[in-house]
Protein backbone atom coordinates (compact mmCIF):
# COMPACT_ATOMS: atom_id res chain seq x y z
CA UNK A 1 0.00 0.00 0.00
CA UNK A 2 2.99 2.25 1.15
CA UNK A 3 4.55 1.80 -2.46
CA UNK A 4 0.90 2.40 -4.48
CA UNK A 5 0.75 5.99 -2.31
CA UNK A 6 4.28 6.52 -3.78
CA UNK A 7 3.69 5.85 -7.35
CA UNK A 8 0.52 8.07 -7.10
CA UNK A 9 2.43 11.39 -5.86
CA UNK A 10 5.07 11.37 -8.65
CA UNK A 11 2.53 10.40 -11.04
CA UNK A 12 0.85 13.76 -9.49
CA UNK A 13 3.90 15.49 -9.42
CA UNK A 14 4.81 14.90 -13.10
CA UNK A 15 1.62 15.65 -14.18
CA UNK A 16 1.91 19.11 -12.50
CA UNK A 17 4.97 19.62 -13.93
CA UNK A 18 3.99 18.91 -17.35
CA UNK A 19 0.86 21.23 -17.24
CA UNK A 20 3.58 24.23 -15.84
CA UNK A 21 5.70 23.52 -19.05
CA UNK A 22 2.81 23.27 -21.52
CA UNK A 23 1.37 26.97 -19.99
CA UNK A 24 3.52 29.10 -22.16
CA UNK A 25 2.52 33.05 -21.24
CA UNK A 26 0.55 34.88 -24.28
CA UNK A 27 2.72 37.29 -24.79
CA UNK A 28 1.69 40.79 -27.07
CA UNK A 29 3.71 42.81 -29.14
CA UNK A 30 4.43 46.44 -28.28
CA UNK A 31 4.47 47.35 -32.41
CA UNK A 32 3.15 50.76 -32.10
CA UNK A 33 4.05 52.94 -35.35
CA UNK A 34 1.77 55.45 -37.62
CA UNK A 35 3.23 53.96 -41.07
CA UNK A 36 1.44 56.11 -42.94
CA UNK A 37 -0.51 58.80 -42.84
CA UNK A 38 -2.85 60.71 -46.04
CA UNK A 39 -5.20 63.04 -46.36
CA UNK A 40 -7.52 61.17 -49.19
CA UNK A 41 -9.42 63.63 -51.43
CA UNK A 42 -12.03 60.70 -51.48
CA UNK A 43 -12.10 61.88 -47.95
CA UNK A 44 -12.04 65.10 -47.75
CA UNK A 45 -14.03 67.94 -50.11
CA UNK A 46 -11.50 70.26 -49.33
CA UNK A 47 -8.41 68.21 -51.74
CA UNK A 48 -8.16 67.50 -55.08
CA UNK A 49 -5.71 65.48 -54.60
CA UNK A 50 -3.95 63.10 -51.76
CA UNK A 51 -2.03 64.33 -50.21
CA UNK A 52 0.89 62.44 -47.81
CA UNK A 53 2.26 63.32 -44.93
CA UNK A 54 6.05 62.84 -43.85
CA UNK A 55 7.07 60.89 -40.70
CA UNK A 56 9.38 61.53 -39.10
CA UNK A 57 10.45 58.39 -36.63
CA UNK A 58 13.34 59.74 -34.42
CA UNK A 59 11.38 62.68 -33.88
CA UNK A 60 7.65 61.52 -33.45
CA UNK A 61 6.49 63.96 -36.06
CA UNK A 62 4.23 63.90 -39.34
CA UNK A 63 4.31 66.95 -41.48
CA UNK A 64 1.79 67.44 -44.21
CA UNK A 65 2.16 70.20 -46.52
CA UNK A 66 -1.44 71.66 -48.43
CA UNK A 67 -2.22 73.97 -50.74
CA UNK A 68 -3.46 77.93 -50.04
CA UNK A 69 -6.90 77.25 -50.63
CA UNK A 70 -7.68 74.12 -48.26
CA UNK A 71 -9.64 74.60 -45.49
CA UNK A 72 -7.74 72.59 -42.55
CA UNK A 73 -10.57 72.86 -40.26
CA UNK A 74 -12.34 69.37 -40.33
CA UNK A 75 -9.47 67.45 -42.37
CA UNK A 76 -10.14 63.64 -41.58
CA UNK A 77 -6.69 61.56 -41.94
CA UNK A 78 -6.27 58.09 -43.23
CA UNK A 79 -3.23 56.37 -41.31
CA UNK A 80 -1.84 53.18 -41.12
CA UNK A 81 -0.50 51.24 -37.91
CA UNK A 82 1.37 48.39 -36.69
CA UNK A 83 -0.42 45.12 -36.40
CA UNK A 84 -3.07 44.24 -33.07
CA UNK A 85 -2.22 48.07 -32.84
CA UNK A 86 -4.85 50.93 -31.75
CA UNK A 87 -5.11 54.81 -32.83
CA UNK A 88 -6.84 57.65 -31.11
CA UNK A 89 -8.29 59.89 -32.13
CA UNK A 90 -9.71 57.14 -34.42
CA UNK A 91 -9.43 57.31 -39.53
CA UNK A 92 -12.71 58.30 -39.61
CA UNK A 93 -12.70 61.61 -37.05
CA UNK A 94 -12.56 64.82 -38.65
CA UNK A 95 -9.87 66.97 -36.72
CA UNK A 96 -9.07 71.07 -36.81
CA UNK A 97 -5.09 71.03 -37.96
CA UNK A 98 -4.57 74.66 -37.67
CA UNK A 99 -2.20 73.93 -34.55
CA UNK A 100 -0.31 70.98 -33.76
CA UNK A 101 -2.14 67.88 -33.54
CA UNK A 102 -1.61 64.65 -31.22
CA UNK A 103 -2.19 60.84 -32.27
CA UNK A 104 -1.40 58.45 -29.67
CA UNK A 105 -1.18 54.76 -30.91
CA UNK A 106 -1.10 52.22 -28.40
CA UNK A 107 -0.03 48.84 -29.23
CA UNK A 108 -0.99 45.31 -28.26
CA UNK A 109 0.47 45.66 -24.38
CA UNK A 110 -0.52 48.30 -23.62
CA UNK A 111 1.95 50.71 -24.10
CA UNK A 112 1.83 54.15 -26.07
CA UNK A 113 3.49 55.85 -28.55
CA UNK A 114 2.23 59.78 -28.97
CA UNK A 115 2.97 61.25 -32.70
CA UNK A 116 2.41 65.03 -33.34
CA UNK A 117 1.04 66.08 -36.86
CA UNK A 118 1.82 69.51 -38.41
CA UNK A 119 0.07 70.55 -41.38
CA UNK A 120 1.52 73.93 -42.58
CA UNK A 121 -0.55 75.90 -45.65
CA UNK A 122 1.59 77.19 -48.50
CA UNK A 123 1.24 81.12 -48.84
CA UNK A 124 -1.60 82.38 -51.42
CA UNK A 125 0.11 84.38 -53.40
CA UNK A 126 0.83 84.13 -57.16
CA UNK A 127 3.68 83.28 -58.85
CA UNK A 128 4.38 86.51 -60.36
CA UNK A 129 3.75 88.24 -56.70
CA UNK A 130 6.30 85.81 -55.32
CA UNK A 131 8.65 86.97 -57.75
CA UNK A 132 8.24 89.94 -56.66
CA UNK A 133 8.88 88.71 -53.06
CA UNK A 134 12.34 87.39 -53.83
CA UNK A 135 13.43 90.86 -55.61
CA UNK A 136 12.09 93.07 -52.62
CA UNK A 137 13.71 90.38 -50.08
CA UNK A 138 17.47 91.04 -51.49
CA UNK A 139 17.51 95.15 -51.97
CA UNK A 140 20.70 94.52 -53.57
CA UNK A 141 19.93 92.61 -55.99
CA UNK A 142 21.52 92.41 -59.59
CA UNK A 143 18.80 90.50 -60.80
CA UNK A 144 18.03 93.79 -63.57
CA UNK A 145 14.20 92.45 -64.14
CA UNK A 146 11.87 94.76 -65.74
CA UNK A 147 8.63 95.11 -62.91
CA UNK A 148 6.51 96.60 -65.19
CA UNK A 149 6.82 93.98 -67.85
CA UNK A 150 3.96 91.66 -66.84
CA UNK A 151 5.10 89.00 -68.94
CA UNK A 152 6.98 86.84 -66.17
CA UNK A 153 8.66 84.64 -68.78
CA UNK A 154 10.98 87.52 -70.23
CA UNK A 155 12.25 88.08 -67.37
CA UNK A 156 16.18 87.01 -66.82
CA UNK A 157 16.42 83.35 -65.45
CA UNK A 158 12.93 82.69 -65.28
CA UNK A 159 11.77 79.65 -67.53
CA UNK A 160 7.93 79.51 -68.11
CA UNK A 161 6.15 76.74 -69.79
CA UNK A 162 2.18 76.25 -69.83
CA UNK A 163 1.68 79.71 -68.10
CA UNK A 164 4.01 78.36 -65.06
CA UNK A 165 6.95 78.81 -63.89
CA UNK A 166 9.36 75.25 -64.34
CA UNK A 167 12.67 76.63 -63.73
CA UNK A 168 14.52 79.39 -61.83
CA UNK A 169 18.01 79.96 -62.54
CA UNK A 170 19.62 83.31 -60.56
CA UNK A 171 23.61 82.67 -60.60
CA UNK A 172 25.61 85.50 -58.52
CA UNK A 173 22.42 87.69 -58.32
CA UNK A 174 23.05 88.67 -54.81
CA UNK A 175 20.27 86.93 -53.48
CA UNK A 176 20.58 86.59 -49.79
CA UNK A 177 16.97 85.83 -48.54
CA UNK A 178 14.59 83.41 -49.95
CA UNK A 179 11.28 84.46 -48.69
CA UNK A 180 8.87 81.52 -47.82
CA UNK A 181 6.61 82.37 -50.61
CA UNK A 182 9.11 80.43 -52.89
CA UNK A 183 6.42 77.54 -52.32
CA UNK A 184 4.13 79.15 -54.47
CA UNK A 185 5.93 77.66 -57.86
CA UNK A 186 3.91 74.52 -57.80
CA UNK A 187 5.33 73.12 -61.11
CA UNK A 188 9.15 73.92 -60.50
CA UNK A 189 11.29 71.44 -61.37
CA UNK A 190 14.67 73.76 -61.58
CA UNK A 191 16.04 75.91 -59.08
CA UNK A 192 19.43 77.35 -59.59
CA UNK A 193 20.74 79.76 -56.87
CA UNK A 194 24.59 79.36 -56.93
CA UNK A 195 26.84 81.89 -55.86
CA UNK A 196 24.73 84.28 -53.85
CA UNK A 197 25.10 84.84 -50.26
CA UNK A 198 22.19 82.78 -48.63
CA UNK A 199 23.01 81.76 -45.25
CA UNK A 200 19.33 79.98 -44.60
CA UNK A 201 16.81 77.71 -46.36
CA UNK A 202 13.42 78.00 -45.23
CA UNK A 203 11.43 75.60 -44.24
CA UNK A 204 8.41 76.48 -47.38
CA UNK A 205 11.28 75.01 -49.42
CA UNK A 206 9.80 71.77 -49.07
CA UNK A 207 6.67 72.51 -50.87
CA UNK A 208 8.33 72.39 -54.27
CA UNK A 209 7.29 69.24 -54.34
CA UNK A 210 7.88 68.64 -58.20
CA UNK A 211 11.63 70.13 -57.73
CA UNK A 212 13.67 67.40 -59.46
CA UNK A 213 17.29 69.51 -59.59
CA UNK A 214 18.35 72.23 -56.83
CA UNK A 215 21.56 74.22 -57.18
CA UNK A 216 22.84 75.95 -54.11
CA UNK A 217 26.65 75.48 -54.49
CA UNK A 218 28.92 78.58 -53.21
CA UNK A 219 26.64 79.92 -50.58
CA UNK A 220 26.67 80.49 -46.88
CA UNK A 221 24.43 77.61 -45.36
CA UNK A 222 25.63 75.34 -42.68
CA UNK A 223 21.92 73.84 -42.64
CA UNK A 224 19.03 72.54 -44.15
CA UNK A 225 15.38 72.59 -42.48
CA UNK A 226 13.58 69.20 -42.13
CA UNK A 227 10.62 70.10 -44.05
CA UNK A 228 12.45 69.73 -47.63
CA UNK A 229 11.75 65.88 -47.00
CA UNK A 230 8.72 67.23 -49.17
CA UNK A 231 11.55 66.94 -51.70
CA UNK A 232 11.32 63.37 -51.41
CA UNK A 233 8.92 61.97 -54.40
CA UNK A 234 11.07 63.96 -57.09
CA UNK A 235 14.30 65.44 -56.39
CA UNK A 236 17.14 64.19 -58.39
CA UNK A 237 20.34 66.46 -58.11
CA UNK A 238 21.28 68.22 -55.37
CA UNK A 239 24.25 70.46 -55.03
CA UNK A 240 25.33 71.81 -51.54
CA UNK A 241 28.95 72.12 -52.40
CA UNK A 242 30.79 75.22 -50.73
CA UNK A 243 28.87 75.78 -48.42
CA UNK A 244 29.62 75.88 -44.76
CA UNK A 245 28.08 72.42 -43.32
CA UNK A 246 30.38 70.39 -41.03
CA UNK A 247 28.07 67.31 -41.63
CA UNK A 248 26.11 65.70 -43.69
CA UNK A 249 22.39 67.11 -42.83
CA UNK A 250 20.44 64.33 -41.47
CA UNK A 251 17.17 65.64 -44.17
CA UNK A 252 19.65 64.96 -47.07
CA UNK A 253 20.18 61.27 -45.99
CA UNK A 254 16.17 60.74 -46.09
CA UNK A 255 15.74 61.94 -50.01
CA UNK A 256 15.88 58.82 -51.34
CA UNK A 257 15.20 59.33 -55.28
CA UNK A 258 18.92 61.17 -55.30
CA UNK A 259 20.84 60.60 -58.13
CA UNK A 260 23.15 63.10 -57.82
CA UNK A 261 24.43 64.31 -54.68
CA UNK A 262 27.67 67.04 -54.90
CA UNK A 263 28.87 67.84 -50.98
CA UNK A 264 32.42 69.69 -52.19
CA UNK A 265 34.09 72.07 -50.40
CA UNK A 266 32.07 71.62 -46.77
CA UNK A 267 34.44 71.01 -43.60
CA UNK A 268 32.79 67.72 -42.89
CA UNK A 269 34.75 65.65 -40.56
CA UNK A 270 33.13 62.42 -41.11
CA UNK A 271 30.31 61.64 -43.39
CA UNK A 272 26.80 60.11 -41.57
CA UNK A 273 26.00 56.16 -42.10
CA UNK A 274 22.39 57.64 -43.47
CA UNK A 275 24.33 58.17 -46.75
CA UNK A 276 23.58 54.16 -46.96
CA UNK A 277 19.81 55.38 -47.33
CA UNK A 278 20.29 57.29 -50.86
CA UNK A 279 20.36 53.37 -52.69
CA UNK A 280 19.39 55.51 -56.22
CA UNK A 281 22.70 57.38 -56.13
CA UNK A 282 24.78 57.67 -59.12
CA UNK A 283 27.22 60.43 -58.58
CA UNK A 284 28.80 61.03 -55.09
CA UNK A 285 31.00 64.19 -55.14
CA UNK A 286 33.17 64.26 -51.92
CA UNK A 287 35.71 66.39 -53.21
CA UNK A 288 37.79 68.60 -50.57
CA UNK A 289 35.96 68.02 -47.38
CA UNK A 290 37.79 66.96 -44.45
CA UNK A 291 37.06 63.41 -44.59
CA UNK A 292 39.72 60.67 -43.61
CA UNK A 293 37.32 57.74 -43.69
CA UNK A 294 34.63 56.23 -45.73
CA UNK A 295 31.90 54.48 -43.71
CA UNK A 296 31.28 51.24 -44.40
CA UNK A 297 27.69 51.82 -45.46
CA UNK A 298 28.69 53.02 -48.88
CA UNK A 299 28.23 49.70 -49.83
CA UNK A 300 25.03 50.19 -50.08
CA UNK A 301 24.72 52.47 -52.41
CA UNK A 302 24.61 49.43 -55.38
CA UNK A 303 23.78 52.12 -58.39
CA UNK A 304 26.92 54.54 -57.52
CA UNK A 305 28.64 55.19 -60.75
CA UNK A 306 31.37 57.71 -59.79
CA UNK A 307 32.86 58.47 -56.67
CA UNK A 308 34.70 61.22 -56.21
CA UNK A 309 36.95 61.49 -52.57
CA UNK A 310 39.51 64.28 -53.79
CA UNK A 311 41.79 66.33 -51.83
CA UNK A 312 40.97 64.85 -48.29
CA UNK A 313 43.16 62.53 -45.83
CA UNK A 314 42.27 59.09 -46.91
CA UNK A 315 44.18 56.52 -46.72
CA UNK A 316 42.11 53.29 -46.59
CA UNK A 317 38.86 52.14 -48.20
CA UNK A 318 36.34 49.97 -46.70
CA UNK A 319 35.80 46.83 -48.16
CA UNK A 320 32.39 47.15 -48.69
CA UNK A 321 33.07 49.32 -51.53
CA UNK A 322 33.32 46.14 -53.22
CA UNK A 323 29.91 46.22 -53.06
CA UNK A 324 29.62 48.70 -56.20
CA UNK A 325 28.85 46.67 -58.42
CA UNK A 326 27.62 48.87 -60.78
CA UNK A 327 30.65 51.40 -59.49
CA UNK A 328 32.92 52.94 -63.10
CA UNK A 329 35.11 55.62 -61.91
CA UNK A 330 36.65 56.32 -58.92
CA UNK A 331 39.00 59.34 -58.06
CA UNK A 332 41.54 59.58 -55.04
CA UNK A 333 43.27 62.73 -56.13
CA UNK A 334 44.98 64.67 -53.26
CA UNK A 335 45.04 62.30 -50.76
CA UNK A 336 48.91 62.51 -50.38
CA UNK A 337 48.91 58.55 -50.89
CA UNK A 338 52.29 56.92 -51.09
CA UNK A 339 50.30 53.35 -52.69
CA UNK A 340 46.89 52.93 -54.02
CA UNK A 341 44.75 50.72 -51.27
CA UNK A 342 44.97 47.15 -52.40
CA UNK A 343 40.50 46.91 -52.36
CA UNK A 344 41.15 49.24 -55.72
CA UNK A 345 42.65 46.38 -57.59
CA UNK A 346 39.64 44.23 -56.80
CA UNK A 347 37.31 47.15 -58.50
CA UNK A 348 38.05 44.79 -61.54
CA UNK A 349 35.07 46.85 -63.25
CA UNK A 350 36.22 49.99 -62.81
CA UNK A 351 36.52 52.27 -66.30
CA UNK A 352 38.56 55.41 -64.48
CA UNK A 353 41.13 55.73 -62.13
CA UNK A 354 42.27 59.27 -60.79
CA UNK A 355 44.95 59.25 -58.25
CA UNK A 356 46.55 62.25 -59.36
CA UNK A 357 48.48 64.65 -56.93
CA UNK A 358 49.72 62.08 -54.91
CA UNK A 359 52.92 60.43 -53.45
CA UNK A 360 52.90 57.73 -55.88
CA UNK A 361 56.90 56.20 -56.39
CA UNK A 362 55.88 52.97 -58.31
CA UNK A 363 52.39 51.57 -59.91
CA UNK A 364 51.52 48.21 -58.33
CA UNK A 365 52.30 44.92 -61.36
CA UNK A 366 48.13 44.66 -60.10
CA UNK A 367 46.95 47.26 -61.68
CA UNK A 368 46.82 45.03 -65.11
CA UNK A 369 44.18 43.26 -62.69
CA UNK A 370 41.75 46.32 -63.87
CA UNK A 371 41.46 45.59 -67.66
CA UNK A 372 38.16 47.69 -68.21
CA UNK A 373 40.24 50.92 -67.83
CA UNK A 374 39.32 53.67 -70.40
CA UNK A 375 40.90 55.97 -68.55
CA UNK A 376 44.18 56.33 -66.05
CA UNK A 377 44.78 59.72 -64.23
CA UNK A 378 48.83 59.75 -62.84
CA UNK A 379 49.90 63.10 -62.89
CA UNK A 380 51.85 64.31 -60.19
CA UNK A 381 53.91 62.09 -58.39
CA UNK A 382 56.86 60.59 -58.15
CA UNK A 383 56.82 57.88 -60.50
CA UNK A 384 59.95 56.81 -62.04
CA UNK A 385 58.64 54.10 -64.36
CA UNK A 386 55.63 52.28 -65.01
CA UNK A 387 55.21 48.35 -64.42
CA UNK A 388 55.29 46.32 -68.19
CA UNK A 389 51.66 45.15 -67.26
CA UNK A 390 50.47 48.62 -67.87
CA UNK A 391 50.43 47.19 -71.53
CA UNK A 392 47.44 44.93 -70.36
CA UNK A 393 45.18 47.55 -70.58
CA UNK A 394 44.10 47.23 -73.77
CA UNK A 395 40.50 49.19 -73.06
CA UNK A 396 42.49 52.18 -72.16
CA UNK A 397 41.38 55.40 -73.98
CA UNK A 398 43.11 58.17 -71.78
CA UNK A 399 46.58 57.80 -69.96
CA UNK A 400 47.93 60.80 -67.91
CA UNK A 401 51.56 60.55 -66.92
CA UNK A 402 52.61 64.02 -66.82
CA UNK A 403 54.52 65.78 -63.78
CA UNK A 404 56.24 62.50 -62.74
CA UNK A 405 59.83 61.71 -62.80
CA UNK A 406 59.86 59.56 -65.29
CA UNK A 407 63.17 57.92 -66.69
CA UNK A 408 62.01 55.08 -68.78
CA UNK A 409 58.75 53.60 -69.85
CA UNK A 410 57.98 50.16 -71.24
CA UNK A 411 57.98 48.54 -74.86
CA UNK A 412 54.60 46.83 -73.30
CA UNK A 413 53.16 50.30 -73.97
CA UNK A 414 52.72 49.51 -77.12
CA UNK A 415 49.83 47.03 -76.46
CA UNK A 416 47.57 49.78 -75.41
CA UNK A 417 45.99 49.38 -79.05
CA UNK A 418 42.94 51.76 -78.07
CA UNK A 419 44.94 54.98 -76.77
CA UNK A 420 43.67 57.70 -78.30
CA UNK A 421 44.96 60.77 -75.50
CA UNK A 422 48.18 60.69 -73.94
CA UNK A 423 49.52 63.55 -71.68
CA UNK A 424 53.57 63.45 -70.92
CA UNK A 425 56.22 65.90 -70.75
CA UNK A 426 57.71 67.80 -73.82
CA UNK A 427 61.53 66.27 -72.23
CA UNK A 428 59.77 63.06 -71.68
CA UNK A 429 58.37 62.25 -75.31
CA UNK A 430 62.00 60.66 -76.29
CA UNK A 431 61.47 57.70 -74.13
CA UNK A 432 57.95 56.84 -75.71
CA UNK A 433 58.05 53.72 -77.93
CA UNK A 434 57.55 54.94 -81.09
CA UNK A 435 54.62 52.34 -81.94
CA UNK A 436 52.68 54.15 -79.05
CA UNK A 437 53.06 57.22 -81.36
CA UNK A 438 51.67 55.43 -84.02
CA UNK A 439 48.74 53.84 -82.41
CA UNK A 440 47.73 57.08 -81.13
CA UNK A 441 47.80 58.78 -84.23
CA UNK A 442 45.86 55.35 -86.02
CA UNK A 443 42.85 55.94 -83.41
CA UNK A 444 42.84 59.76 -84.16
CA UNK A 445 43.82 60.65 -81.19
CA UNK A 446 46.42 63.50 -79.41
CA UNK A 447 49.35 63.59 -77.46
CA UNK A 448 49.94 66.62 -75.26
CA UNK A 449 52.87 67.71 -74.32
CA UNK A 450 53.21 69.41 -71.03
CA UNK A 451 56.21 71.63 -69.79
CA UNK A 452 56.32 71.47 -66.46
Amino acid sequence: MKYVKLLLIALLTLSSCSNDDNATPNLKNDFKQITSFIFRAADNDALDENVKGVIDETKKTIVVVVQPDVDITALKPWTTISVKATISPENDQAMDFSDEVEYTVTAEDGSKQKYVVIVTVLEPVTERDALLALYNANPDNELGWDLNEQDISKWEGITVEENSVTQISLDSKGIINIPKTISAFRNLDTLILRENGIKRVPASLGGLTKLKFLDLERNEINELPDALIGLKDNLEYLHIGSNKFTALPQVVTRLTNLKNLLVWVNPLTELSPGIGNLENLEQLRLDLTRLSKVPKEIGKLKNLKALFLDDNTIKELPREILELSNLEFLSLDGNDLEAIPDLVFDIKWLKGLNVEENLLTALPTEIEELSNLEVLRLRDNKLSTLPKEIGQLKKLNILEIQENELTSLPDEMEDLESLDLLYIRRDQLSLLPEKVIAIVEKNGGEIVLTDD
